[in-house]
């Protein structure tokens, strides 16, 4: 779970099988007024973990933990933005930096943090 104080939104993150295919649902709301405004089901393998939006709200991240894949979100569309890519194996949290610019993603299986410039994703 995230959210945005610049836009009062929440993003949920939830991990669900549907007809055999695993998919990590989630779901941006207005935290005033519990108001759904999006929803996107992107397809993955395995559990999700931590989940990241940038702080004008266009993008969010959520991350693959054992195979250490990030996948990108357009909020507004709901859609996946290109290929989800690797970090890391054993990530597990990520955060973006208050300029947009960069994210910090937790590895608990190395004990690192990995850096990522999130605007060349």
């Amino acid at each position: 779970m995230a959210f945005n104080p610049e836009l009062n939104q929440l993003y949920v993150s939830r991990n669900r099988v549907v007809s055999g295919v695993r998919q990590c649902t989630i779901t941006v709301v207005k935290s005033k007024t519990t108001r759904v405004l999006s929803k996107s089901n992107i397809p993955v393998t395995g559990k999700t973990g931590g989940l990241a939006v940038t702080a004008d709200g266009k993008y969010s991240y959520f991350l693959q933990g054992s195979q250490g894949l990030v996948y990108t979100v357009d909020t507004a569309t709901g859609s996946e933005v290109g290929k989800p890519f690797t970090a890391s194996k054993g990530v597990t949290q990520m955060a973006i930096a208050a300029n947009g610019k960069y994210g910090y993603i937790s590895d608990l299986a190395d004990g690192v943090v990995v850096v990522v410039d999130v605007q060349e994703l």
